[in-house]
């Protein structure tokens, strides 16, 4: 099936690693230009080097802050500047939540979810419009969490950041559909990275082989498909939506989750 993305040219933000890295890599399999923005350089790059080895592309690493908005505009202008055109932004960048309960949270992380989510989020959106327009159109798309479609305790405040993201998102679909520009969302939940991973192992040592494979079982229980999702699963689904299949959608969140937000089975 010929997807319509071949030539394009894709902004992912935190692209270095994780979901974002596989979202870069799913799109320059379908022949998409990746333009990798993060803001570890080194990360970056070697995913760029990777895909572009891998898949024998052309993709290029850009170190970006998304919460400085001048970094944003050199994000934006190096790659007009580069390829003449921005045809997709997908708005992946994001900061760990931390496991807790909001009375417990620091200012400092509440204040950092916001710059970084939903700040970097608008930052991103609004650096991508004018030149979007001036083309003829493009596509927005930005990654939710089901933290914030389920009300997940002890992620009070990102669930609530990336919610704000996604009321945002589905406004913004309205303001600029004359455009041409398509605005949408993807809100997966639990994915094994390697960041997931990282996390899974301190468990591990903290609670003991047996403690820790019983939470994982109940953790299972709350996926009916029976899996945890994987990066590509969610990439798959940022660049159907990216596509020209998906033309005729925008103003909406896809939940790749394996059932999640449905409930348990």
């Amino acid at each position: 099936m010929d997807l319509g993305i071949k030539g394009k040219v894709v902004i992912v933000t935190g692209a270095g690693r994780g979901i974002g890295r596989e979202i870069a890599r799913a799109f320059a399999e379908e022949g998409a230009i990746p333009v990798i923005a993060d803001i570890a350089r080194d990360s970056g790059e070697e995913a760029a080097g990777e895909i572009a080895t891998a898949l024998g592309v052309k993709a290029v690493a850009i170190q970006t802050d998304i919460t400085d908005r001048e970094s944003v505009k050199r994000l934006v202008e190096n790659t007009l500047s580069e390829f003449g055109r921005v045809d997709i932004l997908v708005n992946n960048a994001t900061v760990i939540a931390p496991a807790k309960f909001f009375k417990d949270e620091t200012w400092e992380e509440v204040d950092r979810e916001i710059s970084v989510i939903y700040q970097g989020c608008l930052n991103c959106m609004r650096a991508v419009i004018d030149p979007m327009t001036q083309q003829g159109g493009g596509c927005i798309i930005s990654i939710l969490t089901d933290a914030a479609r389920i009300g997940e305790p002890r992620m009070a405040n990102y669930g609530g950041v990336k919610g704000g993201v996604g009321a945002f998102s589905r406004a913004l679909a309205k303001e600029v559909a004359g455009d041409g520009i398509r605005v949408n969302c993807v809100s997966p939940s639990m994915a094994i990275t390697e960041l997931w991973k990282g996390r899974r192992e301190e468990e591990k040592t903290k609670l003991g082989e047996e403690k820790f494979q019983d939470l994982q079982r109940k953790r299972l229980k709350l996926y009916p498909l029976g899996r945890f999702g994987e990066p590509r699963d969610i990439a798959d689904a940022v660049v159907f939506l990216a596509s020209e299949r998906a033309s005729w959608i925008t103003g909406q969140t896809l939940s790749v989750n394996g059932g999640y937000a449905i409930g348990p089975w």
